[in-house]
């Protein structure tokens, strides 16, 4: 089963994106691998920055399929971390599955559900000008967390 995971992973991680714009068809090779940092997002047809600026949220993607999300504030003691196994599918589908959760989390942590051990997970994506989009569902909205890569 690993095997086959680390199969899927390894063909699934690197593709060539194609998107349209304006009848134009543009390749653009795109890597989930690295370090990606929530900016901004995207709710009723608006970007917009991030609620607190003093919120550092990061998502971390190896190469062996494993996701890393840690999430602070600047000022403020305390944070969230967790590992997840991660599978990119060909519909734009990141699934994971929570592996381990820090132990030293901040007790307000356990509510989010990405949190917690053995929690699976759909979230479609896209890439979009070399930042990573999650789409969410919130009350039959899209809600979009950018992200942008870190050096």
């Amino acid at each position: 089963m690993r095997k086959l995971f680390s199969i899927i992973v390894g063909i699934s991680i690197l593709w060539d994106y194609s998107y349209s714009h304006a009848g134009d068809r543009v390749q653009t090779e795109v890597s989930i691998i690295g370090t990606w940092k929530f900016t901004s997002y995207r709710y009723q047809g608006q970007e917009l920055p991030i609620p607190n600026p003093d919120l550092d949220l990061r998502f971390t993607f190896d190469d062996n399929g494993y996701s890393n999300l840690k999430w602070f504030r600047y000022n403020e003691p305390g944070h969230c971390q967790r590992v997840a196994e991660f599978i990119l599918k060909m519909d734009y589908v990141l699934y994971q599955k929570t592996i381990w959760v820090d132990s030293e989390n901040e007790f307000s942590c356990s509510s989010d559900p990405d949190m917690r051990l053995g929690t699976e997970s759909f979230t479609n994506y896209d890439f979009d000008n070399g930042q990573l989009l999650l789409k969410l569902d919130l009350a039959g909205e899209s809600f979009v967390y950018v992200k942008t890569k870190l050096p």
